[in-house]
């Protein structure tokens, strides 16, 4: 029912007897239990203490770690979400998504010296790709993090893609960070302190210390995200996806068995800003634009017809060649027809960072129907979509994770609390669960029957 949250692992029993320990036993016994108390808290595991190997295996996205795995072999399974939390004055406590300018300085210009960040490739193709960061800073420095961004970001005013936090005891690194087309070019910086709104270990305000050179992408046009949906009448298939804006008239091209290809122009593009937003942080630190958001209607198709098609266009680029089987006919026997039903799916990051939601069941629930998706006729997602919530750029990743699926079979969709809810906004529910989109961001991606 909830693809976030994996099943309990074996049971771990507690011994009844107690057995008082020397001192140094006694410190080190409590400094085990804050590093296995930190997933529970919601803390990122430090990164030299995270174990990888465990729980790797080939997906949809290639290897990548799901779990982190204790020294007894039992797997740690990381909650979702690694910021924000609110409190109950309405602000924001863990602000690593949210530096507002006060907690951003720029470092001491001689201090920047002794600190240092790169990435490779200098350039991605036009769907992203992979991209290796490597860092260093003396022997001895206060808590870092990385965090990716858009070249065209303010890192004063919007939270960071995707992170990495860096251990106090090591001088020098390289993260692989996996980042799609957004639309943009990509830069990554170097930040001592500031992680949370009281400040990791006490070290002040975020400061910058380093900025990669820009990291170019191919192909603002190319089309992403693309993913299909039923649109209520037999004989119909809506196809959906994202370009950026100002992008060359879109068109589908698809085939039906021998006959020769047909093209259709899709329907005028819609988007939205921060003014179609209810509140933060999809009104600030959140937003990013979205891009033109695409679609177009293929009509006139027979039941169980297999077609073929792209999006995109000549001047802006394709989108590789797809194939979909329309639905039986309703109403009449058609053998077995097969579902995937769930709720709360969210993303994981398939590489060395972390992100807003870092659901490793979610991982496994994609890379688990790709591998069916050839018998699987519909995908049902019952709300809580993308746990973006307010963050533009956990869309993208989102998009990105599920469109191999998307794009072979329908994915349909009901609009949950973390899409939809925020207080005076018309939804049931007058929480904040939506991070201020209440219902936006959602409903302009998945067109629904």
């Amino acid at each position: 029912r909830d693809a976030r949250r994996p099943g309990p692992g074996p049971g771990s029993g507690m011994s009844d007897g107690v057995t008082a320990l020397p001192r140094w036993r006694t410190a080190a016994c409590i400094a085990l239990c804050m590093l296995l108390a930190a997933p529970a808290a919601g803390l990122p595991i430090p990164e030299s203490a995270q174990v990888h190997g465990a729980g790797n295996e080939e997906g949809i996205m290639g290897a990548r770690a799901t779990k982190r795995v204790a020294a007894d072999g039992n797997p740690i399974f990381v909650p979702c979400f690694n910021f924000p939390r609110v409190g109950e004055d309405g602000e924001e406590e863990h602000i690593l998504a949210t530096v507002p300018p006060s907690n951003v300085q720029q470092g001491h210009a001689l201090r920047q010296k002794e600190f240092s960040v790169s990435a490779s490739p200098a350039e991605l193709g036009a769907m992203g790709g992979e991209v290796m960061v490597a860092w260093s800073a003396p022997a001895l420095h206060e808590a870092l993090w990385i965090g990716a961004f858009l070249a065209n970001d303010n890192v004063t005013l919007t939270a960071p893609l995707k992170f990495q936090l860096i251990s106090h005891f090591k001088h020098s690194a390289t993260l692989r960070f996996v980042l799609p087309n957004m639309r943009d070019d990509f830069v990554f910086v170097l930040f001592e302190g500031g992680i949370t709104r009281e400040s990791l270990g006490g070290a002040g305000p975020a400061r910058v210390l380093a900025t990669s050179a820009i990291v170019r992408v191919a192909g603002r046009h190319q089309p992403t995200g693309v993913h299909l949906a039923l649109t209520g009448t037999s004989g119909e298939m809506r196809v959906s996806w994202t370009t950026g804006e100002g992008a060359p008239s879109q068109l589908v091209q698809f085939r039906r068995g021998v006959n020769p290809p047909a093209t259709i122009p899709a329907d005028p593009p819609s988007s939205y800003g921060t003014p179609d937003m209810c509140g933060p942080p999809a009104t600030g630190a959140g937003f990013r634009p979205p891009g033109e958001l695409q679609s177009a209607k293929l009509t006139g198709l027979s039941p169980r017809e297999t077609v073929k098609y792209r999006v995109g266009s000549d001047a802006g680029g394709w989108s590789a060649w797809s194939t979909f089987r329309t639905p039986p006919p309703p109403g009449k026997p058609a053998g077995q027809v097969s579902i995937v039903a769930f709720g709360d799916l969210g993303q994981f990051s398939a590489d060395d960072a972390m992100q807003l939601c870092q659901c490793a069941a979610s991982r496994e629930t994609t890379d688990a129907i790709y591998r069916e998706v050839n018998s699987t006729d519909l995908v049902l997602h019952i709300g809580d979509i993308s746990y973006a919530r307010g963050y533009a750029s956990e869309w993208d990743f989102f998009m990105d994770q599920i469109s191999p699926i998307a794009s072979r079979i329908p994915w349909m969709t009901a609009v949950g609390n973390h899409e939809r809810d925020w207080p005076s906004s018309g939804s049931a529910v007058g929480n904040i669960d939506s991070g201020g989109e209440c219902g936006v961001a959602y409903t302009k991606r998945f067109p629904m029957p």
